[in-house]
């Protein structure tokens, strides 16, 4: 019998100066779209297909094994074909003033939603205080006295033919506050009716009669005074409106120059300067020094005025500011809020205003990610199946519809359907994929787009260089001690240790790099310098000693004598063998019995290949 050589017992890895150096690495991004290309072409290819197709519903599913690097690969590749993608809008939540309790939506280049909103609120901060100085001005005051006068001349009009009566019948007619009193004069003196008995009665009859006259006449007169109050209000409407138009006109003139590039916008500005005209009243007493000073003000009063000019205001939903591209946004753990959104205000909520809440919204991460790409868990989205349910409706009809139901704390108040056009990339597992596949038709027609992570690859040379390279990259920014050559050949001889096959390489950067932290935090405590093979097999050493109570304890048992295990001799229907137990992160072998049931039979050996093609 041959023996066998180093190798065949222990294939050492042997990385080549000229084709691998720790300290010459290319860009994150570049090593890493590298590293996938070559350590996982099937993913690689899969992705890059799954991002170049134009198709509805061409949602992406990720499989593969936690930390074989699934998160940073896609990232990469979603960065470097995001530029195939156009720039997505700002959204800004604002009131539609055509309907009671409803928004709208409008849209603007990145960046300028947030002017938009800045433009917006600056103008009607200046109004609080601009049109209660406005309205108490002169001009406006002159304006309004005309108007006064107006009327009074008018009423006397009306009431001149009663006065006119009375001074033929000898009748004073003294104007109250809410009526009018009339005397008889008498010798130049003033007498009521019942003070008139003191009279012969052809007096008294002749003054009755004619203070019924006037009165009669002063009340024909009256009659026409509502309708002389209703024109004198609408006068007073229509000056108001005039005066508020003269001032507001200018301002959203400036800022439609400015913003109105779409015939939406200008009419929601148009909608918003009628909406202030015909809500002045909601800019009285809004000044600082006024609401200082009226220590009487309570929280409902104030909370009111909020609420009523909540109507103005903007809320920007989704801002681009930062962004160069469209975005790519990674959710760890997926809820309803975190995705669909949510109200911050609780003051405002238990007031339970709609618009208030709808103001006070805040934009959910389909929302933000609109236009771009969306990185979820599906296992943070399975446990909750309102959750679920909510994101295939959405990626299904291509719309967010979003309603608050009502509860015990927030009101109930509605967001206009928001139209998606994103990319979901799930990641998971492939008994996830496969299950929600048979049992979820809706699953199997939103992602088409299936990218499988291999565990295991065969160790070829160019695997070696790959992996090593990836790991230098990936850990050139921590603050480490320098990585020899001999460190890397030693971690990649470890990964073939785990795939338990020297001719494969186990593909989870995660432990790899755990390792690596290790050997640093070792190097250091021992006062080496540098990280080295050495250095690599100390701390695997240390890695399998940390974790290796459990083992102890099970061959403690076979030492003791407490597990019986017979080396010697023969038992019929009973053989040794050996299992391998997996506790934790430490696998080890332990030694079993094996019986079986055994009983006497006939003699002779039995051909049990002849004994089936006899039985065919």
């Amino acid at each position: 019998m041959a023996k066998l050589s180093t190798q065949q017992l222990y294939r050492f890895t042997r990385l080549k100066q000229s084709k691998f150096n720790p300290c010459k690495t290319k860009g994150k991004d570049a090593e890493i779209l590298d590293f996938m290309q070559h350590f996982h072409p099937r993913a690689y290819q899969s992705l890059n297909f799954g991002l170049h197709m134009k198709r509805n519903h061409n949602h992406i599913f990720i499989m593969g094994e936690p930390g074989v690097g699934r998160i940073g690969m896609t990232k990469a590749m979603l960065a470097k074909s995001i530029d195939q993608k156009p720039m997505p809008k700002d959204v800004v939540l604002v009131s539609d003033f055509s309907e009671s309790n409803k928004t709208q939506y409008l849209y603007f280049d990145a960046g300028v939603g947030f002017e938009f909103k800045l433009a917006v609120e600056s103008f009607v901060t200046q109004l609080k205080t601009q049109l209660p100085v406005l309205f108490d001005g002169h001009a406006y005051q002159l304006r309004s006295q005309l108007l006064e006068n107006d009327l009074s001349e008018k009423q006397e009009a009306i009431l001149a033919p009663a006065f006119e009566l009375a001074d033929k019948l000898d009748i004073a007619i003294t104007q109250a506050e809410n009526s009018f009193v009339l005397t008889a004069l008498i010798d130049g003196k003033h007498y009521r009716a019942a003070e008139l008995k003191n009279f012969d009665e052809t007096v008294q009859k002749q003054f009755l009669e004619a203070f019924d006259q006037v009165e009669e006449a002063l009340n024909q007169g009256l009659t026409h005074f509502p309708f002389l109050q209703h024109e004198f209000m609408d006068a007073g409407k229509r000056l108001n409106t005039q005066v508020a138009n003269e001032h507001l006109e200018p301002l959203i003139q400036t800022i439609k120059m400015e913003f109105a590039k779409t015939p939406e916008i200008g009419a929601y500005l148009d909608s918003l300067q009628n909406s202030i005209v015909s809500k002045l009243h909601l800019f009285w007493d809004q000044n600082a020094d006024e609401v200082t000073a009226n220590n009487q003000s309570s929280l409902e009063e104030l909370l009111s005025e909020q609420h009523g000019l909540s109507i103005f205001e903007v809320n920007l939903l989704v801002d681009h500011r930062e962004l160069k591209h469209a975005p790519i946004l990674y959710e760890q753990n997926a809820t309803m809020p975190k995705l669909f959104g949510y109200t911050i205000n609780s003051a405002i909520a238990s007031a339970k205003d709609a618009v208030s809440l709808a103001m006070s919204h805040q934009a959910g991460l389909l929302q933000k990610a609109n236009g771009g790409y969306l990185i979820l868990n599906i296992q943070s989205i399975l446990k909750d199946p309102e959750v679920w349910s909510n994101l295939k409706a959405a990626l299904m009809s291509k719309n967010l519809s979003f309603e608050v139901p009502s509860s015990s704390s927030v009101a109930p108040y509605h967001l206009p359907d928001f139209p998606l056009n994103l990319t979901l990339v799930l990641m998971g597992q492939a008994e996830h994929f496969y299950a929600l596949q048979e049992i979820d038709a809706q699953f199997s027609r939103l992602f088409k787009v299936q990218v499988e992570f291999e565990v295991e690859l065969s160790r070829t040379a160019e695997h070696e260089y790959t992996l090593a390279k990836q790991l230098a990259s990936e850990i050139k920014d921590w603050d480490n001690l320098p990585v020899k050559t001999s460190a890397f050949e030693r971690l990649i001889e470890h990964a073939s240790r785990m795939a338990e096959d020297e001719s494969r390489l186990y593909s989870n950067k995660a432990i790899l790099r755990d390792v690596l932290a290790e050997a640093n935090a070792y190097a250091i405590a021992n006062g080496e310098d540098s990280i080295s093979r050495q250095t690599i097999e100390a701390t695997i050493q240390q890695r399998e000693f940390h974790t290796g109570l459990m083992e102890e304890y099970y061959h403690r048992a076979i030492t003791e004598q407490q597990v019986l295990i017979l080396t010697q001799g023969h038992h019929i229907g009973m053989v040794n063998g050996l299992t391998v137990l997996t506790v934790g992160r430490q696998s080890f072998g332990q030694p079993v019995r094996i019986t079986a049931q055994a009983s006497p039979g006939d003699e002779g050996v039995v051909d049990i290949e002849r004994e089936v093609e006899m039985a065919g």
